[in-house]
């Protein structure tokens, strides 16, 4: 994959594939992904995040989400080995300032789920976080990864093509899904 890596949450995936009432933000949403698909960049969807767009998804909300997880452009982050290993220095890093809380005022499970899914995204190298989540993007900011809203999708320049580390890709539960062929169109059928 040449172009960059950008996470995206469950308010997202409600937007851009369930959103039936505020036309104006899906196709936002769906512009932006025409972008990312245009750059040859991957979209890294967290599992945790699917979990909560599945909660209230109904059978056309089922359709769009298997659908769109079978695209090339697309990764579904596992919460696995180095997901836990992110999320380890995460939970360090704000225990060292002594607030485990890390100054977020919420209840301690939905600190632990935003983690988990910050951390998913510093394991798959995300250079971007798009998210309408206070509390997400504020810990996606801390752990060094650029954040943008929903609201702000078409003004955003895109982040610019990055050389990777030298190191092997991660390969998550399903192996390696970073070279992938061939690219398809975005749009959802």
């Amino acid at each position: 994959m040449n172009g960059t890596s950008v996470l995206v949450d469950a308010n997202f995936l409600i937007a851009w594939l369930g959103n039936r009432k505020n036309l104006d933000l899906k196709q936002r949403a769906q512009r932006f992904v025409n972008r990312l698909v245009a750059m040859r960049s991957s979209i890294v969807i967290p599992a945790p995040a699917v979990a909560e767009y599945l909660v209230q998804a109904k059978v056309p909300d089922l359709i769009a989400i298997n659908a769109i997880i079978e695209k090339p452009w697309v990764i579904v982050g596992a919460f696995d080995y180095m997901s836990a290993v992110e999320l380890h220095l995460l939970d360090c890093a704000a225990r060292s300032l002594g607030d485990k809380r890390d100054g977020v005022d919420a209840p301690w499970q939905k600190i632990k789920v935003d983690r988990q899914i910050i951390a998913i995204g510093r394991a798959h190298q995300c250079d971007l976080v798009v998210s309408n989540d206070r509390s997400v993007m504020a810990g996606a900011t801390r752990a060094g990864i650029s954040t943008c809203s929903l609201e702000e999708l078409d003004s955003l320049p895109m982040p610019a093509e990055r050389r990777r580390p030298a190191r092997a890709p991660h390969t998550g539960s399903r192996g390696c899904r970073s070279v992938r062929e061939p690219y398809e169109s975005a749009e959802l059928t």
